[in-house]
């Protein structure tokens, strides 16, 4: 079934969908030029020498999928001339309350930057040029060599202090980076065919507040946030180097400091520039003699991750350069081994050990004494994890589209709604969580039937009772109450 599929043509092409559009795509079309060109234009200026520098590769049709996909539905829905036409606005409106907008200045950042040509021209110069030159630093792995470049993508604009194009003018409330992101998450699930196949993996560590709690009650208002965090980030990461940053739908990669300082220490050579991009959004830690005292590590002092992840995962993994099936249950086996290695990581960490490798590589002698200090209230890490994994082609059948949507849109309906309707979530999905989260119950069986509001029976009846005996409330009796409340379910 993936028999054409391996590793780096999978990057290749993830590599090509998130530079499907250039990121001076507004400016481009404005000028009458054709962005796509200017798209393949970069990607072979950019790749050039390196593991992805076979030349561009051919306009395939996962990436028309993937656009799609990822596109807002908005743009399938503009009166007159067709889906085409451009509209010369350059602002960017916020998504939630409209009437606040920011201006999209190129001109200006590019004068700034001490650029006077054309915006292609000093974009070349000032942006595609460098980008390049710190991409060929990387080597020939292939894996390093894409997470530094969906890393540094986005990341080299803003440093450069550059306004964002926007992915669709006459739909002002995202920018082009924000759809190319998108798209390329979404080549996880389009790879092996026309519709979605892969799954949506759901990490939630339950009873946060009371983890969390015990810090605080030994006088820690930081290591317990800080654990926490780490854990499900050393959860995810590994999935994210095997398959992309782009596999993280919560935590995002994007700007993400524990990510910086995780691809920082696997990636040589590209430090100075993630140092920038931090620098730039005000992320950088200082680590001077005035810092915080918690500011023990270098970009991922603070507990940034929460307690629980997304996954877009592909329907295989990779042994290799192969990739091979994978089934759901698969999946959930990984991340709970990923998960209790983690939490083993950070147990090393208190017991005065070195810690796992990865985190090993992010920290330093000095630093993990201080860290073994701040984590001393706690003898030992205990974490529950609840993993939910969704079959997203057994969704995509379920999909439902508005009778007026689906007239205007045909098959693109449900390809525009998908994301939507998976994470809402409607009643297939959920069911489909609950069955999983269900075996945390602390029963060997359902208490009820399925019914309406007033129809609620109980799945044991009675010795002698009737066909439709209904169920009653009783506190004293002995048996199961009539309604149960489970956390988070």
């Amino acid at each position: 079934m993936y028999m054409d599929i391996t590793l780096t043509r999978f990057l290749e092409l993830k590599a090509y969908t998130l530079l499907h559009d250039p990121p001076d795509k507004m400016w481009v079309i404005a000028s009458k030029m054709d962005h796509e060109q200017r798209a393949r234009n970069i990607y072979n200026r950019v790749f050039e020498g390196t593991a992805l520098g076979g030349g561009v590769p051919p306009k395939e049709d996962i990436v028309r999928r993937a656009d799609v996909f990822a596109a807002a539905v908005d743009r399938h829905l503009f009166p007159g001339r067709g889906s085409g036409y451009f509209v010369d606005y350059r602002k960017l409106h916020n998504i939630f309350d409209p009437d606040f907008a920011v201006e999209l200045d190129m001109e200006r950042a590019l004068r700034e930057q001490g650029c006077t040509g054309s915006v292609v021209e000093c974009v070349d110069r000032l942006y595609v040029e460098e980008l390049a030159g710190v991409l060929k630093r990387v080597g020939r792995d292939i894996r390093a060599l894409y997470h530094a470049f969906y890393a540094l993508y986005e990341g080299l604009w803003i440093a450069l202090g550059m306004p964002p194009s926007l992915a669709d003018t006459r739909a002002p409330t995202h920018d082009v980076f924000d759809h190319l992101y998108s798209a390329t998450m979404m080549v996880n699930w389009l790879v092996s065919g026309d519709e979605p196949r892969g799954y949506l993996a759901l990490l939630d560590v339950p009873g946060v507040q009371d983890f969390v709690s015990a810090g605080r009650k030994a006088g820690d208002f930081w290591a317990g946030s800080w654990a926490l965090s780490m854990a499900v980030w050393l959860t995810v990461w590994p999935l994210a180097w095997e398959f992309g940053p782009d596999v993280l739908l919560r935590p995002t990669a994007r700007l993400n400091p524990f990510y910086y300082a995780f691809l920082a220490a696997k990636a040589r050579g590209v430090e100075g520039e993630l140092d920038r991009v931090l620098a730039r959004v005000q992320l950088k830690a200082n680590g001077g003699a005035d810092s915080n005292q918690y500011d023990l590590i270098r970009y991922i002092a603070y507990p940034l991750i929460g307690e629980g992840a997304a996954l877009v995962l592909p329907p295989f993994r990779f042994e290799g350069e192969d990739a091979v099936p994978w089934s759901a249950e698969d999946v959930r086996s990984r991340v709970r081994d990923l998960f209790r290695r983690a939490v083993e990581c950070l147990n090393a960490l208190t017991r005065g050990e070195e810690p796992c490798a990865d985190l090993m590589g992010v920290i330093d002698g000095v630093k993990r004494d201080q860290l073994l200090d701040a984590l001393s209230p706690y003898a030992e890490l205990r974490l529950p994890l609840r993993v939910t994994v969704i079959d997203v082609g057994e969704i995509y059948d379920d999909v439902e589209c508005p009778k007026e949507l689906a007239q205007h849109l045909g098959e693109r309906c449900r390809q525009v709604l998908f994301f939507d309707w998976l994470l809402k979530p409607h009643p297939g999905v959920r069911e489909r969580m609950a069955s999983q989260q269900r075996r945390y119950v602390p029963t060997w069986g359902a208490w009820f039937n399925m019914g309406g509001y007033n129809d609620v029976m109980p799945t044991f009846k009675r010795a002698g009772a009737a066909a439709r005996d209904p169920w009653r409330y009783c506190s004293l009796c002995g048996r199961e109450p009539a309604v149960i409340g489970v956390r988070k379910v």
